[in-house]
């Protein structure tokens, strides 16, 4: 992405958009973007820049737009603990890829919910890297070691999947014999929830391109747009979803 960036500014664009893969490693380029004039706009994912903050002269990046992924946390940790109480959790955590902000951020939410409830356990944690083959290869070595969950908390719809196919195949129910809590509610997600297989969704909304549209129109105008905006998102089980939701929404 660096060298992309580099390419992009040496071409003379008028904008660059970045969803960058991880928080860091930004300072150096985001600097040479802004001293060539050449606004950066950030979507998806946060960066960690010392360059991203302070006056306006300081920052490198002109806006960004994505999720609050600490809040998505958030709201799957809270689901769990509405929906069990007291009751003891054995939790498997499927993360994401390091260093990402969806990784951080929901992982950060978990590591809250695992310290206020010492009735939870954590039996095993470990980077899917947001695939659903390495979710499915994971879950099924937690079941060949004889391990004890009752809960698989997936940072993303692919490793669910990965997870789900995996207790199938071992003759276990998803959604009942094991709790599936997971991130994204894309289109298929959101039809496992409605078959029960997923049990809490959480939103992450990708429709960023009309944002970021809105933001190139305002500069273009002149203005200043905002700093930091953050999606409209929302979360999903089989209470409260509908087919008349899923058919829709626009992913």
């Amino acid at each position: 992405q660096i060298t992309a960036i580099r390419n992009f500014i040496h071409q003379g664009v008028d904008y660059i958009v970045l969803a960058p893969t991880t928080e860091d490693g930004w300072d150096t380029v985001l600097a040479e973007a802004k001293a060539a004039g050449i606004p950066v706009i950030i979507i998806d994912r946060m960066i960690d820049s010392s360059l991203a903050t302070g006056d306006t002269g300081d920052q490198h990046f002109t806006s960004w737009i994505g999720s609050d992924f600490q809040r998505q946390g958030d709201a799957a940790v809270q689901w769990l603990e509405k929906q069990f109480g007291e009751q003891p959790l054995r939790i498997i955590h499927l993360q994401g890829n390091y260093g990402s902000s969806a990784q951080v951020g929901r992982t950060t939410s978990l590591e809250k919910g695992l310290d206020r409830n010492p009735h939870w356990t954590l039996v095993a944690r470990d980077s899917g890297d947001f695939t659903q083959a390495k979710g499915q290869e994971l879950v099924e070595a937690y079941l060949a070691s004889g391990l004890d969950f009752n809960v698989i908390f997936a940072e993303n719809d692919n490793m669910a999947y990965g997870a789900i196919d995996a207790l199938k195949n071992a003759g276990i129910t998803p959604g009942e014999d094991v709790i599936i809590v997971s991130f994204d509610a894309n289109r298929r997600a959101l039809e496992m929830v409605m078959n029960g297989e997923i049990n809490f969704d959480v939103e992450c909304n990708p429709l960023h391109g009309p944002r970021v549209q809105a933001v190139i129109e305002q500069l273009e105008r002149g203005e200043t747009p905002p700093r930091f905006t953050f999606v409209d998102e929302t979360s999903f089980d089989a209470d409260s979803l509908t087919q008349q939701i899923i058919d829709s929404r626009g992913y």
